[in-house]
């Protein structure tokens, strides 16, 4: 088994959101963080970061989170350009209490994977891909046309599972 670090000279993580991905470069052999770059999510805003690591010649990995989602379109483009990607966790919420930022995660992320006892494989399946994003919709979905089934109705006697007619001698009807 290989550690990633025998096999990549530079680890490149990326915080990825709706409108711009960030990335940090850091080196394999000593974790040092080697310079920072934020881009937006088009085609042409991807093609920066890839002339942005381009810029640290030698074997490089992304490490890339939300691959699921916001970081779905820049995972295509990598592996459309031939470009070793991992999928990383996001970082907890509690383990970014102490400060936030773009660049943070994006070290943190590229660092974390370093981190990872074996060498990355190829990254996931485009059809792969496919398929979590119809599961997600599909949940969400689900769970949309079900959720007024799930609130119960009320009445005066009390939650009901389906609203009830009053009763022709009713008392609220003939106060």
């Amino acid at each position: 088994m290989t550690m990633l670090s025998d096999d990549t000279d530079f680890v490149i993580g990326v915080d990825t959101h709706r409108d711009t991905h960030t990335a940090s470069i850091v080196h394999s052999g000593t974790g040092a963080h080697l310079g920072s770059a934020t881009c937006s999510t088009s085609r042409a805003g991807l093609a920066e970061l890839v002339k942005f690591a381009d810029g640290h010649p030698g074997r490089r990995v992304w490490a890339v989170e939300g691959t699921g989602s916001y970081g779905a379109g820049l995972l295509r483009f990598l592996t459309e350009h031939d470009e070793r990607v991992i999928e990383t966790e996001r970082p907890h919420r509690v383990a970014r209490r102490h400060g936030k930022s773009d660049e943070i995660d994006a070290t943190k992320g590229a660092r974390g994977t370093l981190a990872a006892a074996e060498s990355p494989t190829r990254s996931t399946p485009p059809r792969v891909l496919v398929m979590h994003s119809l599961r997600s919709i599909t949940l969400s979905l689900v769970s949309a046309a079900n959720a007024p089934l799930s609130q119960p109705c009320w009445s005066h006697d009390g939650p009901r599972s389906t609203p009830q007619r009053p009763h022709a001698n009713s008392s609220a009807l003939t106060s």
